[in-house]
Parts: C-alpha cells; sequence; structure tokens
C-alpha cells in the first residue's frame, strides 16, 4: 500500500513539474512574442510605449497586463492612450483571448480626438493556431459608453461581432447593436425642437456579411487593411421616436472603395427625416425638395404618405433614386 502510494505522489508530483514547466514555458514565450511586437511596431514608425508590462497567471492562466500603454499608427492617424490594459487566456486554449479596457480611454483619429468613458468594456478574441494569427471571432460589449470632447456622445448598451465564415475565410458576418443612443448636443440643438424627437435613439442596428480582399489576420496591422469587395446587408436599422429606417441589399465594391449595386429602404415618417437631414447640413435644401417631390409620388403609389419603399441604386461611387441623383457616396476604404 504504502509502494502505491509513494507511486501516486510521484506521478503528481511529475505531472504538477511538467505543467508548471509548460506554463512558464508559455508565459515566456508570450511575454517574447508581445515584446517582439511592440519592437516591430516601433520600428515601423509606431509610438508603442509602456511603463510596466507583465505576464502572470500561474498555473491555469496567462494574464498580460501593462500600464501607461501608448499606441499611434502614422499611417492611419489613429492613436489610444489607456492607463492600464488586459489580455488574458486560459493556458490550455491561448488562442481564446479575453481584452478588458480600463474605466477611460483617450483616442484620437484625423479628425478629432476624444476621451472614451465605459462601465465594462471588453471584447472576446478568438484566433486560428498558427504565426499568421488569423481571425476566427470577435465579439465586444459595453455598458454606459460616453465620448467627450467634441463628439459629446452616449450609448447605453453596445454589441459588437465579426465571425468568420468557414467555407470562405475572407467573408465575415458582421452585427451591431446599440440602444440608448445619445447624438452630441449640438446635433440636437442644431436639428431644434420642431423635429419633437427624444434625445435618445432607440436603436441602431447592422446585419450584414462583408467579403474582404483577404482575411483579417496579424498583417491587417502590419501591412494594408483587408479591404470590402463584396457587402450583403441583411438588415440595417435605426429607430428614432416616431422615425424608422431601414435598408437591405447588396452592394460590390471596386478597387478605388466605389460601390456598385442597389439598396431596398423602408421609412416611415420620411418627410420628418428629410427636414432633420437639411437642419443638420447634411442635405441642401434644393436638393431636399426636389427629393421631397419624387419620394411623396412614390409614397402615394404605396397608400401611405407617411410610409416609403425606395430603392437606391450606386453606379460608380453616385447614389441615385430613380433618375434622380443623390450625390457622391465616399468610399468604401479602410485606413
Amino acid at each position: 500500500m504504502k509502494r502505491f502510494a509513494y507511486g501516486i505522489f510521484a506521478l503528481v508530483l511529475v505531472l504538477a513539474i511538467g505543467w508548471a514547466g509548460f506554463w512558464f514555458w508559455g508565459a515566456h514565450a508570450l511575454r517574447q512574442g508581445l515584446e517582439g511586437w511592440f519592437a516591430e511596431r516601433r520600428a515601423a514608425g509606431w509610438q508603442a510605449e509602456y511603463s510596466a508590462f507583465s505576464v502572470q497567471g500561474f498555473p491555469n492562466r496567462f494574464d498580460a497586463d501593462w500600464k501607461d500603454l501608448s499606441l499611434a499608427d502614422p499611417r492611419s492617424r489613429l492613436a489610444v492612450q489607456l492607463p492600464e490594459f488586459g489580455l488574458y487566456t486560459l493556458s490550455y486554449t491561448p488562442h481564446h483571448l479575453i481584452a478588458v479596457a480600463p474605466s477611460e480611454i483617450q483616442i484620437a483619429t484625423p479628425w478629432v480626438s476624444f476621451p472614451l468613458e465605459d462601465d465594462d468594456l471588453r471584447a472576446s478574441l478568438r484566433l486560428h493556431p498558427g504565426r499568421a494569427l488569423e481571425l476566427e471571432r470577435v465579439q465586444m460589449a459595453g455598458k454606459n459608453l460616453f465620448l467627450g470632447g467634441q463628439v459629446a456622445m452616449s450609448v447605453a448598451d453596445l454589441s459588437l461581432a465579426m465571425a468568420q465564415d468557414a467555407a470562405t475565410p475572407a467573408r465575415y458576418r458582421l452585427g451591431l447593436e446599440a440602444t440608448g443612443v445619445t447624438p452630441p448636443a449640438r446635433i440636437l440643438n442644431r436639428l431644434g425642437a420642431a423635429t419633437a424627437l427624444p434625445e435618445t435613439l432607440d436603436e441602431v442596428k447592422l446585419d450584414a456579411e462583408v467579403t474582404f480582399t483577404r482575411p483579417w489576420d496579424r498583417q491587417a496591422l502590419n501591412a494594408t487593411r483587408p479591404q470590402p469587395r463584396h457587402i450583403d446587408l441583411a438588415a440595417a436599422r435605426i429607430h428614432w421616436g416616431a422615425l424608422l429606417l431601414q435598408a437591405s441589399g447588396t452592394l460590390d465594391v471596386d478597387a478605388q472603395g466605389r460601390p456598385d449595386g442597389e439598396l431596398d429602404l423602408k421609412a416611415e415618417n420620411w418627410r420628418q427625416m428629410l427636414t432633420l437631414a437639411t437642419k443638420a447640413h447634411a442635405l441642401d435644401p434644393k436638393a431636399a425638395k426636389q427629393i421631397e417631390g419624387v419620394l411623396g409620388f412614390m409614397a402615394g403609389l404605396g397608400g401611405d404618405r407617411d410610409r416609403l419603399e425606395a430603392k437606391i441604386t450606386f453606379r460608380q461611387g453616385v447614389a441615385w433614386l430613380g433618375i434622380l441623383p443623390l450625390g457622391p457616396v465616399p468610399p468604401l476604404r479602410l485606413r
């Protein structure tokens, strides 16, 4: 019996030593890989700095934590500063990562800089094994998000998802759902009380499949971004008080980012939408008058002058409503 007990003890001891060795080897490899990535970014001209970095979590997790993390891409002119940031994974599933953001992040874009405050912002990331680190799925969720500065808007609940198609690696399904969206005060002030809309949008939703030039992997940061080439829009929906706008359709996108295809629009209280677009300076008043005449005729054919079903056609980067040009569309290109 003693011999058996000693044997069990020896086996447990060997397994424990083996597991500890695996963990320390994995932690060392993870540290080297992450430090190497930061070194590569600095060599490419990025700002990629931090005041402290550690890998902990023995025995079942790899917990990578940074302090005073700053990242800035000179090509896209996007930058982010985080007082702390965590990237966590179980030691036996190293390609499934959990990212946890701090309660305040400083974000800079080519157009505006702003702080982002949140109650609970985190993301789940699944990658395919291998050096390419090809993206399989990413999900992000946050509550009580507030964008400060010139943007000054808030979102009560936000959910984002991107999942790879198993049969076509360059195709991803994209999903977005946001509730309790409060636009910037300057936009609400510009729209004025005459619009009779609540300050908060009820819902913003997107469900689409996008085929890119190549799959998303580590080269998406190191080199050029994958660019959209085909978009199947199952549903895009904005609900704001009495206003409801929905769109679906299919678009092809050329190498210059110009869309070609059709979108089916459904709108409730569409005249008020035109008023909003004009007040927000997104639509010229003369063009709005022309569009209102065409849409009024189309809505009349449907029997309800407040409900509209219309088809928007895109040709060589220009949007058309029947024979009426709505104007050029910004290129659909990722920086």
